[in-house]
């Protein structure tokens, strides 16, 4: 039954963090739209797209990365028993390696591989220090 939480508390974890992701990129989506008639299933010309956007889109990719981490872990900490890091780690390291990907993927600014794994892992560090379980003797 505890494998079970655990399980429970990656996949809250996750899904969560994708959503914060998704609506952080919806929002950068609408400040830089795709121009008409691009097709986001033709990869080369999405790269192409990609590479001429400004810093800003980038700025809040990592926004929304750093974001996603952090809701990902805290909630997967906070269902955990004993609100265990292990679930949060584990959301951590897999959002991480989806920016990874992402970052591999897409064409990006030399300077985003550091940022935006930084910024991964900054998140769910502090995603998990927050909803740390609280000492003994004190109420969170």
């Amino acid at each position: 039954m505890k494998m079970l939480r655990y399980l429970g508390a990656c996949l809250a974890g996750l899904l969560a963090g994708g959503i914060v992701v998704g609506l952080v990129e919806g929002v950068s989506s609408r400040l830089h739209p795709m121009p008409p008639g691009l097709d986001p299933k033709d990869g080369d010309a999405f790269r192409e797209w990609v590479a001429t956007l400004p810093t800003s889109a980038f700025l809040m990719l990592l926004v929304a990365w750093g974001a996603g981490c952090f809701t990902g872990a805290a909630l997967a900490r906070r269902l955990a028993p004993e609100r265990s890091a292990i679930p949060a780690a584990i959301v951590c390291a897999l959002q991480t390696a989806a920016t990874v990907f992402n970052l591999v993927w897409l064409p990006h600014p030399g300077w985003m591989w550091p940022a935006g794994i930084l910024a991964c892992l900054a998140g769910g560090c502090l995603g998990m220090l927050l909803t740390a379980p609280p000492k003994s003797g004190q109420e969170r």
